[in-house]
């Protein structure tokens, strides 16, 4: 295992105060967290986001706003994101714009947060326009695993992830998943998983989070940890079910054992609605 570094460490130590509510204990490490040049531009982009929304508490939006405004013009399309949880946080009116803005954008996939904002607009009352934004989406989008899993909670009324934009551990645990996505996508194993367990910490009822975490154990070949997980994925839901059962008959086809993977996806396909 590698050695935790003094960013890491920090970070670790600000992520548990964050969630403890202890705002000003978490402020003080995640600024140590600045004040380190880290090789890495996406753990400026994460010391600069949490230690944004630990001080929003004593801001109003506005100058909840203008302090990503400040943000690094790199991390856009990422501010752009947390420009739509921050405004769901203050509970404000261009919530539902914002969403739609941001999830109609044709330049960059902004498919992921289609679930979001359809959970936001379950949570707001508005269920009649929460499907029909699901249904567009899942339309477009017919792999999503968020979206079809929230298919099956729509109609169960038993919501399997949970996400909550006044909970700021929550918005948090988002954060650090694009980040973990971000390393993932440049086959940075480690550290993305670093990130993922501390989403996992932040949000533990937010399952779709141990999906990468799987892949990833996948992509190094590490196929008993990636069963594992699938093994606790398939728990949490039909669309999770069919979705771990595929992965898990991949890797058993993978070790050559076809007949076992053919099983494994009759048992999911027959408990699957």
């Amino acid at each position: 295992k590698r050695k935790l570094g003094n960013f890491e460490s920090n970070l670790i130590i600000g992520i548990h105060y964050l969630k403890n509510e202890n705002y000003d204990l978490a402020k003080k490490y995640l600024l140590k967290l600045k004040a380190r040049n880290s090789q890495f531009l996406l753990n400026d982009f994460v010391s600069t986001s949490l230690l944004s929304w630990v001080s929003f508490s004593n801001l109003d939006l506005n100058k909840a706003e203008n302090k990503f405004n400040d943000m690094n013009e790199q991390f856009e399309n990422l501010k752009n994101i947390q420009n739509v949880f921050l405004n769901c946080h203050y509970k404000s009116k261009k919530t539902e714009i914002l969403f739609e803005e941001l999830t109609s954008n044709e330049k960059i996939d902004f498919s992921r947060y289609n679930y979001f904002y359809a959970n936001y607009l379950s949570k707001a009352g508005k269920q009649k326009k929460a499907k029909k934004v699901l249904e567009s989406s899942i339309k477009l989008y017919p792999r999503n695993l968020l979206l079809n899993q929230l298919r099956y909670d729509f109609g169960n009324k038993d919501n399997k992830n949970s996400f909550d934009c006044q909970n700021l551990s929550h918005i948090s645990a988002e954060i650090l998943y694009i980040v973990a996505n971000a390393y993932s996508a440049q086959q940075i194993f480690e550290l993305s998983n670093f990130y993922l367990n501390l989403s996992k910490y932040l949000n533990r009822d937010f399952h779709s989070f141990d999906t990468l975490l799987a892949e990833n154990f996948y992509k190094i070949n590490n196929f008993e940890q990636a069963k594992k997980i699938y093994n606790s994925i398939e728990k949490n839901g039909a669309a999770y079910l069919w979705y771990a059962a595929k992965q898990k008959a991949k890797i058993l086809v993978k070790e050559e054992k076809k007949e076992k993977a053919l099983n494994i996806l009759s048992r999911a396909f027959a408990k699957t609605p």
